[in-house]
């Protein structure tokens, strides 16, 4: 083998791998030894509860977690309102004038469960959540 060959599998081996497909998780924040992959303000409602109530919703990397308002994430990341196991969970796209909601729904159905949130900031947002949701479900069937 010539050093140039030698030269160039080097250069080859060296360059980083491409990132997969669908990855979006850029700036993880590491709280309270959980990676948290994205938060934020969204409404939230269930079979149970008809209406839409404030959450802010924090994504780790195996379920979500949320709480009444941002403060009180702040004050105690630990004590959160209720939590969705996102083993085996689906998320789906929801139509809006079935829920009588001014902003964008998608569910997530976990465990029997179907919880239904509602941005306000658009179907953009509500893309990102979604794409961000499903990321971590991939993540986790991966093992």
């Amino acid at each position: 083998m010539s050093s140039l060959t030698q030269v160039q599998n080097k250069k080859v081996a060296s360059a980083p791998a491409p990132k997969k497909e669908g990855h979006r998780f850029e700036n993880i924040e590491v709280s309270d030894g959980f990676k948290i992959y994205r938060k934020g303000m969204l409404l939230r409602r269930s079979d149970f509860l008809k209406k839409w109530k404030d959450c802010y919703m924090v994504l780790r990397e195996d379920k979500i977690v949320y709480y009444d308002s941002e403060e009180d994430y702040n004050k105690s990341p630990k004590k959160y309102s209720g939590q969705i196991f996102l083993t085996e969970a689906m998320v789906d796209e929801e139509e809006k004038a079935d829920f009588k909601a001014e902003g964008e729904v998608f569910s997530i159905c976990s465990r029997g469960r179907q919880v239904y949130f509602q941005t306000t900031k658009g179907e953009e947002d509500k893309k990102q959540w979604m794409d961000s949701i499903r990321q971590i479900i991939r993540q986790i069937a991966l093992g």
